[in-house]
């Protein structure tokens, strides 16, 4: 016999099927996330979600150029949040030790969430690196390394046809089967391409 849903339900499925719609917009929107040396304006990390990915350093000189305009107008730099040039909108997060930019589609308008997930990305970014920043001798392999934080704040995965699933899986996981939690950090590291396969060897034990 069909059940019917009560309003709770339904608005709870709306609800869901609403942030879940948005984690999927942000996403696609993002076309390159990108992080500076405050100091040097060496590029640290370029990763890019799009075929014609913008040149770092151009963006880094552009950043350099319109923080000088906004010290000179109003005296003092790194107030600067957003700006809008034509098809593309930049999101800037400056810090302490570099400077994060994220360029998403021009005519998108990015949510609160997005704007509040890059702010703590960049966040951590410095918290994890900030030993190499403060001692920065010009060597960027370091920052490589910065899969997890994509994918953590920016649930990167969904740009990849073959896994859709998002954090909040992983984050459940453990509540499901009885593994420890530094185990399924370890797995929300491995490439795409091992993730599921990981996860099923775990279950199948």
């Amino acid at each position: 016999m069909f059940k019917a849903k009560t309003q709770d339900e339904t608005e709870l499925i709306t609800e869901i099927t609403k942030e879940v719609s948005q984690i999927f917009l942000d996403t696609i929107n993002i076309r390159q996330i990108l992080i500076f040396h405050r100091i040097t304006g060496t590029t640290l990390v370029s990763k890019s979600f799009v075929e014609a990915e913008t040149d770092p350093d151009l963006i880094s000189g552009f950043i350099t150029a319109i923080s000088a305009f906004e010290k000179e107008l109003v005296g003092i730099a790194g107030g600067l949040e957003e700006l809008k040039y034509k098809f593309i909108r930049f999101l800037l997060d400056i810090r302490e030790l570099s400077t994060a930019c994220i360029l998403v589609s021009g005519d998108y308008n990015p949510s609160i969430k997005l704007r509040k997930n890059f702010s703590e990305f960049h966040e951590r970014f410095e918290l994890e690196f900030r030993s190499d920043l403060e001692n920065f001798d010009g060597y960027v392999k370091p920052y490589r390394n910065i899969a997890h934080l994509l994918e953590d704040h920016f649930e990167i995965s969904l740009f990849s046809p073959h896994r859709l699933l998002s954090k909040k899986y992983h984050s459940n996981l453990i509540k499901i089967i009885p593994i420890p939690k530094e185990q399924i950090n370890e797995i929300r590291k491995l490439p795409n391409n091992q993730i599921e396969k990981e996860i099923d060897n775990i279950i199948k034990k």
